[in-house]
């Protein structure tokens, strides 16, 4: 097989998958379509069960805290001068 023939094989193969991508396609988009919905709709159920940020808390503890409170207050009481 020369490569004149491979690259003449090679292109009835892409024309034949062209020729099939319409119908297989749609199909596909729609299939993907329902897994996005579903998960962005399971997605919304667990915000909506999170009763006011407490997963945020578990995984972001420093932010309600007093000692982080006392670094922001020392990082905004310093000066900072440009020379």
């Amino acid at each position: 097989m020369n490569l004149t023939s491979f690259f003449y094989w090679l292109g009835d193969a892409f024309t034949a998958l062209f020729k099939v991508i319409p119908f297989v396609g749609i199909g596909v988009d729609y299939v993907f379509m329902a897994v996005i919905a579903i998960l962005l709709a399971y997605w919304l159920l667990v915000l909506s069960k999170d009763e006011a940020g407490k997963s945020s808390k578990k995984l972001y503890p420093y932010v309600d805290s007093k000692e982080s409170e006392k670094k922001q207050s020392e990082i905004s009481s310093t000066n900072f001068t440009v020379k």
